[in-house]
């Protein structure tokens, strides 16, 4: 559990969200040793709409405007950092980015209690090599692809 009293998890998914059932989800901070949770970005964001059309005349008055009842919404890109602190920082974040590198997966936490599926594109790389004191620590930057566009509630997993 982080210090804020918060608990972060990933699981592996199918290309349509649903958790593979041969799959348990990973906790982040105690699954990964060493790996602390710094923050998410995007995680709010909606995507545009991809199913709604408009059409504008010249000799109408208005647009005219096609908005379905379920809207579907474009990928988002997602940041999220964490820290990989200690002797072990290496081991820990190759095992990591081994983990999230391979197909897809779901992101929630116990904070906002939404979830999202992922895929991971772009490289790998660490953003920060530092030692804060004693300890050494890499920070890291990733990239995910929210395939929806949009979160969903955790109590609708």
């Amino acid at each position: 559990m982080s210090e804020y009293g918060y608990e972060f998890y990933m699981q592996e998914c199918n290309s349509k969200g649903q958790p593979l059932t041969d799959t348990a989800p990973k906790r982040l901070e105690q699954d990964f040793q060493g790996l602390r949770y710094a923050s998410i970005d995007g995680i709010e964001a909606f995507g545009a709409p991809k199913n709604v059309y408009s059409e504008s005349y010249a000799d109408a008055d208005r647009l005219r405007v096609y908005a379905p009842a379920d809207i579907k919404h474009k990928e988002t890109t997602v940041t999220l950092t964490l820290y990989f602190v200690g002797e072990n920082r290496f081991t820990s974040l190759d095992a990591f980015n081994g983990y999230v590198k391979k197909g897809f997966h779901r992101y929630w936490d116990t904070a906002r209690n939404k979830w999202f599926a992922f895929y991971v594109k772009d490289e790998l790389k660490p953003a920060e090599q530092m030692w804060h004191g004693s300890t050494p620590y890499l920070k890291m930057d990733y990239k995910l692809i929210n395939i929806f566009g949009r979160t969903f509630d955790v109590e609708n997993q």
